[in-house]
């Protein structure tokens, strides 16, 4: 059998663990760790893949990148070697490389066998803490390697040979003389069998380095050298803006969006285009085939996200009716989930929200963070936690193995768990892990009422407004559902009280004020729990406009900067209504934003390149 090196995806796994025990002389605020670092970002492969590659064992660990300095790179290990063994254990479908690595602590010394250029090869790593090992280094855009390619749409083509491709005006392959349709064979001797294997490629990759390519034009097999040029100019390859993880083909169902970097490094993920799940939508593909909220999706069948690939791209490529892997991450171990694509109008939006005395309650209050992980609370005097042993500024990092990293995590656990479902607390206290085993309890139950609106008309009332303010939030998701469909919903109460959403945002004027106040901007930054940044985004032609159905607004404003671009806006009482991610932008944003809200001031806050800037809105 001769095997092969084998693919690439931006995703990593940190491999942590947890320790089974923590130092009792620990600092008093200790860096949170997960155990054992290795120092790798792997990915999974397809069946079809790993037959490609020769592997008789798809489950193995396919290295994508290697951490300077790491565990890993000590040891020998690079890009595209094949880790099959650990202690003598092979990897298999229930028995990944984070679950062998699972019982070691940093220290400890493990042997490893890996596969290279078809070859069985063993070397001995010792693992240490993840905060031993430096970051890699942030790449100057002069000194960012870019082929100048981009993966071709055509599919039908010999896939053996290689990666299709359209090629770039005036880059390095340009230079070399390829042509668009060339099928790239390798690449520096490694060899190339989807766009994932390119990308792995050239994140290792310098301006100045000398590339060689085998390519195929025709039935003729070439081969060209090169020196890479820079990416600082990437002409017409910026990706498309894509404000949602859907496409108009097939449809998922499910909400959320990226992970901020921190967020993500803090989760032992490195890589923060993914999509993190916060709620699934009822009757689709993700509801029938068991996503949940908190899940992390990074690929789908070869593809992986990036920074030049996004989901919503990645979905376009897939139709209604045909198979596919999902690659996640769910508490902190990758598994693969196989389903049949669906089309959005099969997907049948139909929630059932419980009443707030129903939903689990923990009974704690956020409190200012003392460690670099988890959530520092007070505890609720009489309430669930108090009674469970927890106490003021325990930091929560788990709970049934779900990552704790902020206080929307402790919200996404009410679609997961029921009153009466059992409960596994992990936490730090004075340097020291503990846990705690419970049950889930309904605010009900915790409160003592004798009814599901806790047996008094004033609270009557209170939950019948909550309840009224989750069915708003519905139809809002809703709208958010349909309005990519260019279907958009008038909303009539009747004769009741309530305002008509619709006619509420018609014939409204759009006034953006010149500045903020001081007492508005920390009013902002308390909304969102930041500091200021640390300059002014230039922002240019920035306008808000009713479209003509008024029934959305369209916002359009350009950015001559090139960087990771964030969009939020809030309401004057700081709900987050809109919140978009695109990375590597540069030109001209349009999108469509609902503004059905009972507010009639919104900030709209642009971040990119640690700049800012906040303009708040006015609809009169």
């Amino acid at each position: 059998m001769i095997y092969f090196r084998s693919n690439i995806s931006f995703f990593l796994i940190s491999l942590f663990m947890f320790s089974s025990v923590i130092s009792a002389h620990a600092a008093e605020t200790p860096e949170f760790s997960y155990g054992g670092f290795l120092g790798v970002k792997i990915n999974d492969l397809s069946s079809s893949k790993a037959r490609n590659l020769g592997f008789e064992n798809q489950y193995g660990a396919y290295l994508s990148y290697v951490y300077p300095s790491s565990p890993a790179a000590e040891a020998g290990l690079r890009i595209f070697d094949y880790i099959i063994e650990v202690e003598k254990k092979v990897l298999k479908k229930s028995f990944r490389l984070s679950d062998a690595l699972s019982d070691f602590d940093p220290g400890d010394q493990i042997q490893i066998a890996y596969l290279r250029n078809g070859i069985v090869k063993e070397t001995k790593v010792r693992l240490r803490r993840r905060s031993e090992v430096a970051d890699p280094p942030a790449i100057p855009k002069d000194k960012e390697a870019f082929l100048g390619v981009k993966e071709s749409s055509f599919y039908d083509y010999d896939r053996n040979k290689g990666v299709r491709v359209i090629i770039l005006n005036g880059y390095t392959a340009y230079d070399m003389g390829l042509k668009n349709d060339d099928i790239i064979y390798s690449i520096n001797g490694f060899r190339m069998i989807d766009w994932d294997d390119i990308s792995t490629v050239m994140d290792a990759q310098r301006v100045g380095d000398e590339i060689r390519l085998v390519y195929y034009r025709g039935k003729e097999k070439r081969v060209s050298e090169g020196i890479l040029k820079s990416s600082a100019n990437k002409g017409d390859s910026t990706p498309k803006v894509v404000s949602s993880a859907s496409s108009r083909k097939v449809f998922l169902g499910i909400n959320g969006g990226r992970l901020t970097s921190v967020k993500a490094k803090n989760m032992g993920i490195d890589n923060p285009y993914g999509f993190y799940i916060t709620s699934v939508v009822s009757e689709s593909v993700a509801k029938r085939y068991g996503l949940q909220a908190m899940d992390y999706l990074y690929g789908v069948d070869s593809y992986r996200v990036g920074s030049d690939q996004s989901l919503g791209n990645i979905l376009s490529r897939f139709e209604a009716e045909q198979e596919a892997d999902l690659h996640l991450i769910r508490q902190g171990k990758a598994i693969v989930v196989p389903v049949r694509m669906d089309s959005r109008n099969t997907a049948l939006v139909s929630r059932h929200k419980r009443n707030a005395c129903e939903r689990p309650f923990l009974g704690v209050r956020k409190a200012d963070n003392k460690i670099a992980f988890g959530l520092d609370v007070t505890i609720v005097e009489g309430g669930p936690a108090e009674q469970i042993g927890l106490k003021d500024y325990d930091a929560i990092t788990r709970i049934n193995g779900h990552y704790i990293i902020d206080w929307n995590d402790l919200s996404y656990l009410h679609s997961l768990y029921s009153p009466g479902d059992n409960m596994r607390i992990e936490v730090f206290r004075n340097g020291n892990k503990r846990t705690f085993n419970s049950v889930f309890v309904s605010y009900k139950e915790a409160k003592q009422c004798v009814d599901c609106f806790c047996g008094s008309m004033n609270n009557e009332r209170k939950n019948i407004s909550i309840d009224l303010g989750d069915l708003e939030q519905e139809l809002e998701e809703l709208s958010e559902e349909l309005k990519n469909l260019d279907i958009d919903i008038n909303i009539d109460f009747g004769d009741s009280n309530q305002y008509d959403k619709v006619t509420k945002r018609n014939n409204r004027s759009v006034e953006v004020a010149e500045s903020l106040n001081d007492i508005e901007q920390k009013k902002v930054r308390s909304y969102l729990n930041s500091s200021a940044a640390s300059g002014t985004l230039d922002v240019l032609e920035f306008s808000l406009k009713p479209l003509s159905d008024n029934v959305f607004y369209g916002i359009h404003f350009r950015i001559e900067e090139r960087g990771d671009l964030n969009v939020k806006v809030l309401t004057d009482r700081g709900r987050l209504i809109y919140d978009f991610e695109s990375t590597d932008f540069e030109g001209v944003f349009e999108d469509r934003i609902d503004l059905a809200q009972e507010d009639s001031s919104y900030y709209f806050i642009l971040q990119q390149n640690g700049k800012e800037q906040i303009k708040k809105v006015n609809l009169r």
